[in-house]
């Protein structure tokens, strides 16, 4: 607030803001208890970590419950006429292997008015691949702003890109995207990655791999975000250096358990690095660890990190850190 008023005037003045809170009705006399500096202070502090409510279609700043700020809120006109809400923020990706999170990835969540006024996510089969590219184009610009005009200025962290398929399976939405992606890369390469989204199931071999060698030059590496179900294990050559799976809140605990395990070892036969987004349990995480995934993401991992943009050692002990402190 400070920021902004700054902007317009040119200069703040600090003065003593009195805060009340219309709380009753007296006859016809409204009445306002005063806010006391406590309540303040403590509406200040961060909520939890919450995200469990993220992928149910609520506007995630009002239902989702969670701390963490939008980095950044765009309004993006799209080709249809209608305004589309995209919310970037980032999540920590832990290298388990590494016992360390030096990586970020970017996740969005996009949102529009329905019919009646209300927010709603928007469904990717809905968009057009023209609007793919406007919101390509504005989460690189959020990673662009994160890093500055130069890579230097952020020089201890990865950031994962997702690009969905469907911006890319269009030649000419496709050149756009890599246009966006050229000026990204420069001077970042070596801290990029690139994650290919909303794969459809049964994609050719040989379609995956022209999409993947034109990502290539401009990331360190291309992921693949694999469709729920099995690997299709003719990807083992289609250029990319890891396979990332997300969990899948219809089935139970134990269904879930059963195809990581799956998962990881399909992935491990393809000689590709496996990685699970979307963990929200400790159950989760630790069947994970065990099956040999390598990276993971997700709500549980951003409660036991934290809130920071800093690579940083995190241990397989450090999911207990907090459940320990409080013993």
């Amino acid at each position: 607030m400070r920021e902004t008023l700054s902007y317009f005037p040119g200069a703040v003045k600090t003065e003593h803001i009195h805060v009340f809170v219309v709380d009753r009705l007296n006859g016809e006399t409204v009445e306002a208890a005063l806010v006391g500096e406590g309540e303040l202070a403590q509406a200040s502090l961060e909520r939890s970590f919450d995200l469990s409510k993220s992928e149910d279609g609520s506007p995630p700043w009002q239902q989702m419950g969670f701390s963490r700020p939008p980095r950044k809120v765009v309004s993006i006109r799209l080709s249809d006429g209608t305004d589309l809400q995209a919310i970037f923020y980032l999540d920590p990706v832990w290298n388990i292997a590494s016992g360390a999170v030096v990586s970020f990835v970017a996740r969005t969540v996009a949102v529009q008015n329905g019919p009646d006024g209300d927010l709603s996510t928007i469904e990717p089969s809905t968009m057009t691949p023209m609007s793919y590219v406007a919101l390509a184009a504005k989460r690189m610009q959020f990673v662009r702003e994160l890093s500055g005009d130069s890579a230097e200025t952020l020089p201890s962290i990865a950031v994962h890109l997702p690009i969905s398929f469907n911006g890319l399976s269009h030649s000419s939405a496709r050149m756009n995207i890599l246009a966006d992606l050229k000026k990204l890369a420069d001077g970042r390469t070596s801290r990029l990655f690139v994650e290919i989204t909303d794969i459809p199931v049964g994609l050719p071999q040989v379609r995956l791999s022209e999409i993947i060698a034109q990502l290539k030059p401009f990331a360190r590496g291309v992921l693949v975000r694999a469709p729920h179900g099995p690997i299709d294990m003719r990807w083992d050559r289609c250029g990319a250096v890891g396979m990332i799976a997300t969990v899948d809140g219809r089935k139970t605990e134990r269904e879930e358990i059963a195809r990581i395990e799956r998962f990881a070892a399909d992935t491990a036969k393809m000689g590709m690095v496996a990685s699970l987004y979307g963990v929200r349990t400790r159950s989760i995480t630790l069947a994970a660890w065990a099956a040999g995934v390598r990276l993971l993401a997700g709500d549980h991992v951003t409660e036991e990190f934290g809130n920071t943009l800093t690579a940083q050692r995190f241990f397989v002990r450090d999911l207990y850190r907090a459940a320990s402190a409080t013993v």
